[in-house]
C-alpha cells in the first residue's frame, strides 16, 4: 500500500506526462501554417507527415502492456524526458520532409510512454472514485498545456519572435517530470507497477479476451480521438477559410482548449456524483450539437460561443471512456486492457492524417469538419449500446 504523499506525487507525474503529450499535439496543429511556410509544402502533405508521429505512438502503446513487466521504470522515466525534448527541438527546426518524418516517428514512439503511463499510473495506483478524479485531472493538464501553445504562438508572433521557441514549453514540462522523479527518490524503485500475482492466476489469459463491451468502448475511444484531432489539425485552417484572420483563428483554438480544461476541472468533481455512462452520453451529445451548428456559423462571436460548448463536450471523454472501459475487465490483465484502449485511441491518431488529407484533395475542409460531427454522434450510439457497470 503506497502512502498518500507518493500517490499525490504519482498523480502529478501522470499529469505532467499528459501536459507534455498535449503540448506536442497542440504544437502540430497550431503551428501547421508556420511549418507550411517554413517547408513550402501543401497542408495535405504535411498532414501525411504527422501520420508518422501517430505510427510511433501506436507501436509504443501496443507494446507497453507487455513490456511493463521487463522495464526499469526509474531509468525509463529519467530517459524519456530527454529524448522527447531533443526530438521536439529537431521537429521545429526541420528543413525537409524526409527528416521531419523520421523525427516525428521517434517523437511519437517516445511520447507513447507518456500516453500509456499517464493513464496507467492513475488506474493502477488509485482506488474507487479517486480514479475518475485522477484521470480527469491528468486530462486537465493535457488541455491546459494544449491551450497555452496557440496563445504562446500568438504572443511570439506579436513580438516578432520565431514560432520555434514554442518548443521551450515542452522542455519546461519535461524538466518538471525529472524533478518529480527525484522527489520520489528511492521509493520509486519500491513501487509495484505490475501486479505479478495476476500472471499466476489461472483465470487470467495470455491474450486479450475482448467482449462486446470492450469492443464498443474501444471503438468509442477511436472515434473520440479521431474527432478531436480533426479539430486540433483543421480548426484553424477551416476558420481562416471562413474569412477569419489567422491570429483570431489561433485564439479560437486557445478558447477550445481553455473550455476543455474547464470541463475537465468540473468533471473531476461532477464525475463523483453521476454514472460514467450517462456522463459520456451527455457530453458527447453536447459536442455533436455544437459542432453541427458550427459548420454553418460565420459570425466570430457565435463561433467562439460554439467552440466553448464543443470544448466542454470533448473535455472528459478520454478519461471517462478509459475508466468505463476498465470496468469490463473480464479475464484480462489490467495493463493489457488499458493498452488496448490507448491503442485504439492511437489508431485514431494514426488514421486522421491520411484520411483527412484524402478528403481535402477530393472535397474540402468543410467535409472534414463534418466527419468530426458524425463521429461524435456514432460515439453516443456505441456507448448507449454497452451494458452498464457501476463505475
Amino acid at each position: 500500500m503506497i502512502t498518500k504523499k507518493i500517490q499525490i506525487q504519482l498523480g502529478l507525474l501522470a499529469s505532467l506526462m499528459y501536459a507534455v503529450s498535449g503540448s506536442i499535439s497542440a504544437l502540430q496543429g497550431s503551428s501547421k501554417l508556420d511549418i507550411i511556410r517554413q517547408l513550402g509544402v501543401d497542408s495535405s502533405k504535411l498532414q501525411i507527415v504527422f501520420t508518422f508521429f501517430a505510427i510511433g505512438i501506436l507501436i509504443g502503446v501496443s507494446s507497453l502492456g507487455e513490456l511493463i513487466k521487463k522495464m526499469n521504470m526509474k531509468i525509463t522515466f529519467l530517459f524519456i524526458p530527454i529524448v522527447i525534448s531533443t526530438f521536439t527541438i529537431l521537429f521545429v527546426n526541420a528543413n525537409n520532409l524526409f527528416m521531419l518524418c523520421i523525427e516525428m516517428f521517434l517523437l511519437g514512439l517516445a511520447t507513447s510512454v507518456y500516453n500509456f503511463f499517464g493513464s496507467y499510473l492513475i488506474i493502477h495506483f488509485f482506488i474507487g472514485k479517486e480514479k475518475i478524479s485522477g484521470l480527469n485531472i491528468t486530462n486537465l493538464f493535457y488541455s491546459i498545456s494544449s491551450s497555452i501553445i496557440p496563445l504562446f504562438l500568438v504572443i511570439l508572433s506579436n513580438f516578432k519572435i520565431s514560432w520555434k521557441y514554442s518548443s521551450s514549453l515542452v522542455i519546461f514540462f519535461n524538466i518538471l517530470i525529472l524533478l518529480i522523479i527525484f522527489l520520489i527518490g528511492k521509493q520509486f524503485n519500491e513501487l509495484e507497477f505490475y501486479n505479478k500475482n495476476e500472471e499466476n492466476k489461472a483465470k487470467v489469459k495470455k491474450k486479450l479476451d475482448l467482449h462486446k463491451n470492450n469492443i464498443l468502448v474501444g471503438a468509442s475511444v477511436f472515434l473520440y480521438v479521431f474527432s478531436e484531432f480533426i479539430l486540433v489539425f483543421w480548426l484553424v485552417e477551416s476558420l481562416v477559410l471562413k474569412g477569419i484572420s489567422e491570429s483570431k483563428a489561433k485564439i479560437a483554438m486557445f478558447v477550445l482548449w481553455i473550455f476543455i480544461a474547464i470541463g475537465r476541472a468540473l468533471a473531476s468533481v461532477v464525475g463523483k456524483h453521476i454514472r460514467v455512462k450517462l456522463f459520456i452520453q451527455i457530453i458527447s451529445m453536447l459536442a455533436f450539437l455544437s459542432s453541427l451548428i458550427l459548420l454553418k456559423s460565420t459570425n466570430y462571436s457565435m463561433i467562439i460561443i460554439l467552440i466553448s460548448f464543443i470544448g466542454l463536450g470533448y473535455s472528459a471523454q478520454y478519461a471517462s471512456l478509459t475508466l468505463y472501459g476498465s470496468s469490463f475487465i473480464y479475464k484480462n490483465e489490467m495493463s493489457r486492457l488499458v493498452g488496448f484502449y490507448i491503442g485504439m485511441g492511437s489508431l485514431g491518431g494514426l488514421l486522421i492524417s491520411p484520411i483527412t488529407s484524402i478528403l481535402k484533395n477530393i472535397f474540402d475542409i468543410q467535409q472534414i469538419m463534418m466527419l468530426s460531427v458524425i463521429q461524435m454522434l456514432l460515439l453516443f450510439i456505441l456507448i448507449t449500446l454497452t451494458n452498464e457497470r457501476d463505475v
